[in-house]
């Protein structure tokens, strides 16, 4: 059964849609406000103040106790090369080889892709890792110098996590396959089966028809055999500490202005759609009682009761008055006698506008 729509549920949904108005235009503020908190860009230039992430080794598996790994980190927004030798010390943190330290760094296209060997000996590559993934702001309202985050990336020899992905994409093709054609046969036989009993009346007609439903389906053909996905040589624990720019907070917070004001405009149109519905179902819903029978709580004058006026004010208001006719006809002459008595001055008494005589 249809719900019936009522003016009250209407109204309900407005004054729903109204504080969800009132709420996004609090947070929009709020944000603005945030946003001339952080300045102007000719203030402090983005340049003056960049980001930075720095990267650490917290512990390595996988790998003799004996080794000594060493990790290659490459950058690609900007195109940055740095190394670390140790693992990182609580108890000197700045130890040299122990630190990666990355600045202006464009989280938005950047990746990070590790390299590891022991001593000499290459041990494996990492996949490419997304940085905007390590340099998340959580909550841009409530921003923190530093954002802290720990990983783990795995290590395999060159060309393996190529192999892994070709293995993977073999997989998904031939499941895909699979789907699409029992989905194909499926739909035969729904067709077959809603065509109209007329058919039958004529078997000769209908047993071609008939003839490609019996025949099997073709079986799918297999995936070539492929090699197996090659285990990781090593694992390590990485912890990326994040120090956003003030440029990077205000992308947030633009990006966070223009979510917020997304929906305001959904409440908008939520509150202008329930208002023209309360419209439409006022006259319907509601009893109307006739203008001459309606009266006013408040009536008009009520605070200032008039006297009748003198005779002599009547005069005056009628001659006078606002709606006088000098008050009508003086704003309409006025531009006539200042051009007569102009003229008349020019005429007689233009003398005394002449200039003197030269010397």
């Amino acid at each position: 059964m249809s719900e019936v729509i009522t003016a009250d549920k209407v109204k309900e949904e407005m004054d729903l849609a109204r504080a969800d108005v009132v709420s996004c235009e609090k947070e929009i503020q709020s944000i603005k406000s945030k946003i001339r908190e952080l300045g102007s860009t000719a203030v402090a230039p983005d340049e003056a103040n960049p980001n930075s992430l720095e990267l650490v080794v917290l512990k390595v598996e996988g790998l003799p106790e004996a080794a000594k790994p060493s990790f290659i980190l490459q950058l690609s927004s900007p195109v940055e090369e740095d190394i670390i030798s140790k693992l990182f010390d609580p108890l000197d943190e700045s130890a040299e080889g122990s630190v990666a330290t990355f600045a202006g760094v464009e989280i938005s296209t950047a990746t990070l892709t590790i390299s590891a060997k022991d001593m000499d000996i290459p041990l494996g590559v990492s996949v490419p890792q997304d940085v905007a993934s390590l340099c998340h702001i959580k909550d841009v309202m409530k921003a923190q110098d530093e954002y802290v985050q720990e990983f783990s990336v795995a290590f395999s020899p060159e060309g393996a996590e190529t192999a892994a992905e070709q293995v993977a994409e073999t997989e998904t093709a031939a499941q895909e396959s699979k789907t699409s054609e029992a989905a194909d046969a499926e739909n035969e036989g729904e067709k077959a089966e809603s065509k109209p009993t007329e058919s039958a009346t004529e078997p000769a007609a209908a047993e071609p028809a008939t003839e490609p439903a019996t025949e099997p389906a073709a079986e799918p053909t297999t995936a070539p055999a492929t090699e197996p996905v090659v285990e990781p040589i090593c694992r390590a624990t990485f912890r990326a500490k994040y120090k956003p720019s003030p440029k990077d907070q205000r992308e947030e917070l633009y990006d966070l202005l223009n979510k917020a004001s997304q929906k305001k405009s959904k409440a908008l149109d939520r509150l202008r759609k329930s208002a023209t519905m309360v419209s439409r179902l006022a006259p319907s819903s509601t009893t109307i009682t006739a203008p001459s029978a309606r009266t006013k709580s408040v009536q008009k004058g009520f605070l200032n009761k008039g006297k009748k006026p003198s005779k002599m004010m009547q005069w005056y208001n009628r001659n006078f008055g606002p709606g006088s006719m000098i008050r009508a006809v003086v704003p309409a002459v006025k531009n006539y006698v200042i051009f007569a008595v102009a003229v008349g001055f020019f005429h007689f008494k233009g003398q005394f506008l002449a200039l003197p005589a030269p010397v």
